[in-house]
């Protein structure tokens, strides 16, 4: 039933996409325009879950969050590495989406409604801050 739904939904309305930061060069954009584009599904997905506690739902959404391939923080420093064009903030909002992630599921898991809708909420805040650095923040290296 849920799937129905969210298949109906997203059937009706094209999801809305970030503004382009000029200070990411437009490559390192197009890079992670996949990866983010499956993320916000993922949020999307979620969303719904957590409306409906729909808990086995929750905790396979979150066990994927916490599954998706991590981008390595920068080490070269150079304009060819994708991690060197991204603000700092990002790599620290990753490591929190996952920490932040795995507490749902386990939440979820329990069927703890208080902490799953605190743990909720500690993703959706992550998903914010990591919005504003990518949106805001310089690149850790210009």
């Amino acid at each position: 039933m849920l799937a129905l739904l969210l298949t109906s939904c997203a059937a009706e309305t094209p999801p809305p996409r970030m503004p382009a930061p000029a200070h990411i060069p437009t490559f390192a954009r197009a890079l992670l325009q996949e990866r983010m584009t499956a993320h916000g599904q993922d949020m999307s997905d979620l969303v719904w879950a957590m409306v409906f506690l729909d808990e086995r739902s929750i905790a396979d959404i979150a066990d994927n969050i916490t599954r998706q391939p991590k981008l390595a923080r920068p080490t070269l420093y150079d304009a060819s590495e994708l991690a060197s064009r991204l603000p700092l903030g990002f790599f620290d909002m990753q490591d929190a989406l996952t920490e932040h992630a795995t507490a749902l599921g386990a939440a979820a898991a329990e069927g703890d409604l208080d902490a799953m809708t605190a743990h909720y909420g500690d993703v959706m805040a992550t998903c914010v801050r990591c919005h504003a650095a990518y949106l805001n923040d310089p690149p850790t290296r210009e």
